[in-house]
C-alpha cells in the first residue's frame, strides 16, 4: 500500500539523517512517520514519533516545526478522545503559529480546536474557532483548509439541529473536495450528509451517500473511516428491517476494528450484532451471550482465542443447516480473532473451514486458495499436522476438479512429510484409506516402503 511505501521511505530518511547528525532532517522524518501512523490509527507509534520530533524541534529552536508537531499531537489526542491534552497541544500550536505569522498554521490549529470544542458540546467556542479558521483559509486561498472548516461547521450545525445550515456547509465542502481530488474529505462529507439525511428519515438517500463515502474511502485506503461508515450503513439497514444487510456491514466493520485493535469500532459493532442475534432472527442464544460478553470489555489474546473457537463451532452448526452466509461470516470473524491473538493454528483451521465451505458452494478455485493459505500458515509455524490437513484438503479439491496432476503433486508432498516426521495416521480424524489417492499415481510415484505408519488419506479432514 502507499502507506507502507511511505513508511519505508521515511524510515530510511530517518536513519540517514540520524547517522549524519542532521537534527532538522531527523525531526522532519519523525513528523512524517507520525502522520503516516496517525492515518492508520496506529496512535501509540504516532504519538511516540511526534513527541520525539517535538523534542528535537524545540531543542534546535525551530518554532514552525515545534508548532507542527503539536498540531499532530493534538490530532492524535482528539482521535482518542483525550480532549484536555488535545486542547493544550493545539492552544500551544496556535500561539506559536500566531507569533511567527503562519496564517496556515494558525487556521489549522483553530480548526482542530473547533472540533474539540464541538465534541465537548462547547458550541459557542466551536463556532468562533471554526468561523475564524474558515475566514483565514479563504483569505489565503487554501481550498483544502476552507473545505475542512466548512466540514467542521456542518458537523457543528448538525449537532445543534440546524439541519439546513449543516447541509449548505457540507454541500459546499463536498464540492471543494471533489474539485481538488481529496478522497478523504469527499468521503467525510458524503458520510456526514448521509447521517444528516438519515436523521431526517430519508434512509434510501442516506444509504446512497454512505455507499459513495465507502467508495471514496476505498480510493483513499482509510479503513477506520470505512468501518465508521459501515456502522452507519448498518444502522439504516436495521431501521429498514434488513437484518442480513446490516449484519454484513457490521461483520466487515468489526473485522476492521479487530485488525486495528480499536475498541471504538468493536464495541458498537458487537452491541448491534448482539442486538440482531438476541432478536431470534437467526442466531443462537449462546452466540449472543458470547458477543454480549465482548461489549465494553478489554480483550486479551486468550479471550480472542476462546471467542474465535466459539464462533468456529457455531459456524459449523450453520454449515450443517446449509446456512452458508452465516457460516462464512462466523468463520471469517473467527479467523480474524485468531489472527489478532497470534494463534496461527486457529487461523489455519478457520481457513480450512472457509475452504470447505467454498467447496460445498461449488467455488473450487476459491476453496483451493483458502486451503493453500491454510497450508502456508501452518508451514510458517512448522505445524506438520496442520500442513498435512491442508494438503489433504488440496488433494480433495483437485479430485473434485479432476486435476490428477495436482493431486499427485500434493500427495507426494504429504508423503515427504510422513518420511520426515514419521507422522502417525492415528492423529487424523475422519480418515479414509489412502489407497484411493494411490490409484491415481503412476507406478513410479507410489511409495515403496511398506512400513509407512499410515494407510489413510486426508481429503476430508477439516
Amino acid at each position: 500500500s502507499r502507506y507502507r511505501e511511505a513508511e519505508e521511505a521515511l524510515n530510511k530518511a530517518h536513519e540517514i539523517h540520524s547517522r549524519i547528525g542532521n537534527d532538522l532532517g531527523t525531526a522532519n522524518a519523525l513528523q512524517g512517520l507520525g502522520s503516516i501512523y496517525r492515518a492508520q490509527s496506529r496512535y501509540r507509534e504516532a504519538e511516540d514519533a511526534l513527541k520525539k520530533a517535538h523534542g528535537i524541534h524545540s531543542r534546535i529552536g525551530n518554532d514552525l516545526g515545534t508548532a507542527n508537531a503539536l498540531d499532530g499531537l493534538g490530532s492524535i489526542y482528539r482521535g482518542q478522545s483525550r480532549y484536555r491534552e488535545a486542547e493544550e497541544a493545539l492552544k500551544k500550536a496556535h500561539e506559536i503559529h500566531s507569533r511567527i505569522g503562519s496564517d496556515l498554521g494558525t487556521a489549522n490549529a483553530l480548526d482542530g480546536l473547533g472540533s474539540i470544542y464541538r465534541a465537548q458540546s462547547r458550541y459557542r467556542e466551536a463556532g468562533e474557532a471554526l468561523n475564524k479558521a474558515h475566514e483565514i483559509h479563504s483569505r489565503i486561498g487554501n481550498h483544502m483548509g476552507t473545505a475542512n472548516a466548512l466540514l467542521g461547521l456542518g458537523e457543528l450545525h448538525r449537532t445543534q439541529s440546524r439541519s439546513q445550515e449543516a447541509e449548505q456547509c457540507l454541500t459546499k465542502a463536498q464540492h471543494i473536495y471533489s474539485l481538488i481530488g481529496d478522497d478523504l474529505g469527499t468521503g467525510n462529507t458524503f458520510r456526514m450528509l448521509g447521517l444528516l439525511l438519515s436523521e431526517r428519515g430519508q434512509h434510501d438517500k442516506a444509504q446512497s451517500l454512505f455507499c459513495q463515502a465507502l467508495s471514496a474511502y476505498d480510493r483513499e485506503g482509510s479503513s477506520f473511516d470505512r468501518a465508521q461508515t459501515l456502522l452507519l450503513l448498518a444502522q439504516t439497514h436495521l431501521i429498514k428491517r434488513n437484518s442480513l444487510e446490516a449484519e454484513e456491514s457490521l461483520n466487515e466493520a468489526l473485522i476492521i476494528g479487530i485488525q486495528l485493535g480499536d475498541d471504538r469500532l468493536q464495541a458498537p459493532c458487537l452491541a448491534l450484532l448482539s442486538q440482531i442475534f438476541s432478536s431470534g432472527l437467526k442466531y443462537s442464544v449462546a452466540l449472543a451471550a458470547t458477543l454480549h460478553a465482548r461489549v465494553g470489555c478489554r480483550q486479551t489474546g486468550d479471550d480472542d482465542i476462546l471467542r474465535g473457537a466459539v464462533l468456529h463451532d457455531h459456524a459449523k452448526a450453520f454449515l450443517v443447516q446449509s446456512k452458508y452466509g452465516q457460516a462464512k461470516d462466523a468463520y471469517s470473524l473467527s479467523r480474524a480473532l485468531f489472527f489478532r491473538a497470534g494463534d496461527a493454528r486457529g487461523e489455519a483451521s478457520a481457513l480450512r473451514s472457509l475452504g470447505t465451505l467454498s467447496t460445498l458452494q461449488g467455488q473450487f478455485e476459491l476453496a483451493a486458495n483458502r486451503f493453500a493459505q491454510a497450508r502456508s500458515t501452518s508451514i510458517a509455524i512448522s505445524d506438520y499436522d496442520g500442513e498435512l490437513m491442508a494438503l489433504g484438503c488440496l488433494m480433495g479439491a483437485c479430485l473434485l476438479q479432476s486435476n490428477i496432476a495436482g493431486l499427485k503433486s500434493y500427495c507426494r508432498e504429504a508423503l515427504k512429510i510422513y518420511d520426515r516426521t514419521q507422522w502417525s495416521g492415528s492423529k487424523v480424524p475422519s480418515a479414509r484409506p489412502r489407497k484411493r489417492f494411490h490409484d491415481h499415481l503412476d507406478a513410479s510415484d507410489r511409495p515403496l516402503k511398506k512400513s509407512r505408519p499410515s494407510e489413510y488419506s486426508y481429503d476430508k479432514i477439516s
